[in-house]
């Protein structure tokens, strides 16, 4: 069983990251053009949920793997296995002409049991079933897209960006108002996914 702890339960997070998530609602409600530092697990976690939350149509993913929770150096944090990131997939995705593209490296961690829709993130999409109305590829590159480029990044509609520095100690900047990185790095993964092979789609194939 897990140690790891969730960022969205009361009282499981220092007065840091605190602090930290407002900071990130409220450059998030005011779209500002600001590169933030954003590389702790909880940081990073929390944007993806905040990504998550406030997107209207798009997000892309480019990543290693999906972990289900990030190593720190004292504890870990729960990741793609926190209840709370997935259901903000499934508000996100209960839109219509909404989309989640993920391309992974590596699909270790995504075929539990066999099947990906075992990996708790994919699961709780698939069990929420007519919930979704929006489309969701994650797909495994053919080749390793961190040779072409060597950065983990996440993309939110037209204008927002989360950009990995150092894959190693997950060293990031984000910025909530950037239309001319973001238009780049939605090509770049364009070019990833063309690269790539589709190994789980929700709504699920017939």
């Amino acid at each position: 069983m897990t140690t790891a702890r969730s960022i969205f339960l009361s009282g499981n997070t220092t007065k840091e990251e605190q602090e930290y998530f407002r900071l990130i609602d409220e450059i998030a409600g005011k779209q500002e053009s600001r590169i933030i530092s954003n590389g702790k697990p909880a940081h990073t976690i929390y944007l993806l949920y905040k990504f998550l939350h406030c997107a209207r149509h798009k997000i892309s993913i480019c990543s290693g793997r999906l972990l289900q929770e990030l190593p720190g150096k004292t504890d870990s944090v729960l990741a793609y296995a926190d209840p709370a990131l997935a259901r903000a997939a499934i508000h996100f995705l209960g839109r219509e002409n909404t989309e989640l593209s993920i391309v992974v490296a590596d699909k270790d961690g995504l075929d539990t049991k066999g099947e990906p829709q075992n990996h708790p993130f994919l699961k709780a999409l698939v069990d929420a079933g007519a919930a979704i109305k929006g489309r969701v590829t994650v797909a495994a590159s053919r080749n390793d897209p961190m040779e072409a480029f060597p950065y983990h990044f996440l993309v939110m509609d037209d204008t927002a960006l989360r950009v990995e520095i150092d894959t190693e100690s997950a060293e990031a900047y984000v910025n909530f108002n950037d239309p001319v990185l973001n238009e780049r790095l939605q090509s770049l993964f364009h070019l990833f996914q063309e690269d790539s092979k589709p190994f789980f789609q929700f709504p699920l194939p017939a």
